[in-house]
């Protein structure tokens, strides 16, 4: 018999190291995760809901005796689906949020989509201004559509309206957060705090913590090359891992810049999320934002 108990979930944003946190999670002894992070299985999902409940708990999978069960998907904090769906299914448990400046993960999540051929200018700032007009034409929308790219680019950092969905379902009590910030910062004693929340040996370290993302060269040669042959596995194998070759060589390192045009404008988008986000995160108990710092957003100036 499959085990149906999950005790928390890393919910998402997309770009903000949830993949190194899955790997140092399922790193430590006394947490399960799924073999396999996948984004497009989780609870209120398109695909749970066309294979059902006990689908979903054999990708979750068998723990050992004692260990504490998780999943991890960016989907659930931005399907509007989960927060009711994650409550009918595992009922009280954690929910933890990673974010990171919207700024900087729409800049991010553009070039991850562009290599996954999923939006066609490989100029960001031409790109990102039609993401923009695309969120402004479109919102706000009450259903999710996965290969909305573009719209997604934009929407996926209103963190506030997201976040507010698990708040309001679970209480603020059993929501966390950990900036992508202290990720990058003090990887170390940012875990330490994650694993302390989790009620598991915080003085674990584990061997992904030096694990580092994939490392993208923007070199445009190779992305023109890459894009030319889209439906080549083999050959999408072979770029990947050239990106990865000359990226180690400390080529293609410098990626495009970001308009100051663009910029503001993203600024301006995301100001009243933020500034919404700012008031939940003060609804939180201050344990729950895993941070030694002002445990306001820090892309946000913390200003009443």
């Amino acid at each position: 018999m499959v085990d149906r108990s999950v005790q928390f979930l890393i919910i998402g944003a997309q770009k903000s190291a949830t993949s190194w946190l899955y790997y140092c999670l399922r790193d430590h002894p006394e947490i399960h995760l799924p073999r396999r992070k996948r984004e497009d299985i989780y609870l209120g999902g398109n695909l749970h809901q066309e294979h059902g409940t006990d689908w979903y708990f054999q990708h979750v999978g068998e723990p050992n005796d004692g260990q504490r069960v998780g999943d991890v998907s960016t989907d659930y904090l931005f399907d509007l689906r989960s927060p009711a769906a994650v409550e009918d299914e595992l009922g009280d448990l954690k929910v933890m949020a990673s974010l990171r400046s919207p700024l900087d993960r729409a800049f991010s999540s553009y070039f991850w989509n562009m290599r996954n051929m999923n939006v066609r200018e490989l100029d960001p700032n031409e790109g990102l201004r039609r993401a923009i007009k695309e969120w402004k034409l479109k919102q706000p929308k009450t259903t999710y559509d996965p290969e909305e790219y573009y719209f997604n680019i934009i929407a996926r950092g209103m963190y506030a309206e997201q976040l507010e969905r698990y708040v309001n379902q679970f209480g603020p009590e059993s929501v966390y957060l950990l900036y992508y910030e202290d990720v990058r910062e003090r990887p170390l004693d940012t875990l330490q705090r994650l694993y302390r929340a989790l009620g598991v040996d915080p003085s674990f370290r584990p061997s992904s913590l030096t694990r580092r993302p994939k490392q993208n060269s923007y070199l445009r040669p190779l992305l023109c090359l890459e894009r030319a042959t889209p439906n080549n596995a083999l050959f999408g194998k072979a770029t990947d891992i050239a990106h990865q070759v000359v990226s180690a060589m400390g080529l293609g390192q410098e990626r495009p810049s970001l308009s100051d045009e663009v910029a503001e404008q993203l600024r301006s988008l995301y100001k009243p999320s933020d500034d919404r986000l700012k008031e939940l995160v003060r609804r939180l108990p201050r344990s729950n934002v895993l941070t030694p710092e002002n445990p306001l957003p820090p892309w946000t100036t913390g200003s009443s």
